[in-house]
This record gives C-alpha cells, sequence and structure tokens, in this order.
C-alpha cells in the first residue's frame, strides 16, 4: 500500500513538472513570436531559447533537484562560440532549483 501512494506521488510531481515545463514552452514560443520578423528568425531564437531550458534541467537533474551553483549556470548557458564573453566572479551564490529555469531564461536573454 506504501508503494502504491509513493507511486502515485510520484506520478503527480512528474505530471505538475511537465505541465510547468509545457507552460514554460508556450510562454517562449508566444513571446519568441511578438518579436520575430519572420519564420527563420522565429526558429533560430526559439531553439535557443528551449537549449537554455533543457541546460537549465540537466544542471538541476544532476543536482538532483536541489540548488545549483549561479556561476555553473552562467558558464553552462554561454554559448562554445564566445568563450571569454562572460566571466563569473565573487562568493558562491546557490540558486534554488525551483527558480533554475526562470534564472536560466534571465542569464540567456542578457548574452
Amino acid at each position: 500500500r506504501d508503494l502504491l501512494e509513493r507511486e502515485r506521488f510520484l506520478v503527480a510531481e512528474l505530471d505538475h513538472r511537465v505541465r510547468n515545463a509545457m507552460g514554460g514552452l508556450l510562454t517562449l514560443i508566444d513571446l519568441t513570436a511578438a518579436e520575430s520578423p519572420n519564420v527563420t528568425c522565429f526558429a533560430a531564437v526559439l531553439a535557443n531559447r528551449v537549449r537554455s531550458m533543457v541546460t537549465a534541467h540537466d544542471i538541476m537533474s544532476a543536482a538532483q533537484w536541489r540548488a545549483v551553483d549561479l556561476a555553473e549556470l552562467v558558464r553552462r548557458l554561454v554559448p562554445a562560440s564566445a568563450p571569454g564573453k562572460v566571466t563569473c566572479a565573487g562568493p558562491a551564490v546557490s540558486v534554488p532549483a525551483r527558480q533554475v529555469t526562470a534564472a536560466a531564461m534571465v542569464i540567456h536573454e542578457l548574452l
């Protein structure tokens, strides 16, 4: 019985996270469509934004859905084509897991 309750809890949590991710994706699509002059630009900008979401997810997964280091998040989001574009300095800052995707999107937009 406890196993069945745990399974139900995990499925409900997964459903919640997937719904949140899909909501975020829809927001990105709407935002990108509103600012894109053509389909080619739309596709490129949207793909880069989704890649940032994937990177945030990968980092959170590796951290087992705990807080992540802000400098690591920034380093992972800087495109390989732009080494040295961004430097990180100062004390370590932890970003709570529930805020990592939003932080990743802000960082992406600033890059």
